[in-house]
């Protein structure tokens, strides 16, 4: 991933999209069970920062040790690991609205109200291998359930991702299906 060119494009609150080459990777096995070219959904906060919804257990430096899964801040300089991304650039999003989507990142990482739902990631390789349009184990706490979750809440309903993404798996692909289709709301820098 050219962490130059998300530096040069990206603005507070713009959503990233990762995956990876590796079929190894824990990115590579998410792409496949979810049938996504993307493995993960996360924010760009800052030229340091970033937020997401994940399984890692580290400590950040925004909120303290934190040994529990689920939304959290973490360093930029992971992404540089990543094969490749895309940045979703909100054209239409004032100064106003990105601060807006900044609080309600901060209240959802503060409230721990989306815990990651490790049981889900069974029920995506269950929902592949039976070609089920539904996880049958998800209850939607994924990373893309957050940046979803945030997108909605703060600018509305046309910024669901959900009716343009047939299979209901909680991936990424849908949030980079509805950027294809949205270029009136969104500019896309593969990165």
């Amino acid at each position: 991933m050219n962490l130059e060119t998300l530096l040069k494009f990206a603005e507070p609150a713009d959503m990233v999209l990762t995956g990876h080459k590796n079929p190894v990777s824990v990115g590579g096995v998410i792409q496949l069970l979810s049938g996504s070219e993307y493995s993960h959904g996360l924010f760009y906060v800052d030229s340091v920062t970033i937020a997401e919804s994940t399984m890692d257990f580290k400590s950040y430096e925004k909120t303290g040790k934190r040994l529990d899964n689920g939304p959290q801040y973490n360093h930029l300089s992971n992404l540089k690991n990543v094969d490749y991304g895309v940045l979703v650039h909100f054209t239409q999003v004032t100064p106003y609205g990105r601060q807006c989507m900044l609080d309600e990142i901060d209240r959802i990482i503060a409230s721990k109200e989306y815990m990651y739902d490790i049981t889900g990631l069974f029920g995506s390789l269950i929902a592949y291998r039976l070609k089920l349009k539904k996880n049958p184990l998800s209850t939607g706490k994924y990373c893309t359930n957050f940046t979803s979750g945030v997108k909605i809440k703060v600018l509305g309903d046309d910024y669901d991702p959900s009716p343009y993404y047939a299979n209901n798996n909680t991936s990424p692909e849908m949030e980079y299906q509805w950027a294809l289709r949205s270029p009136d709301k969104v500019k896309l820098y593969y990165i």
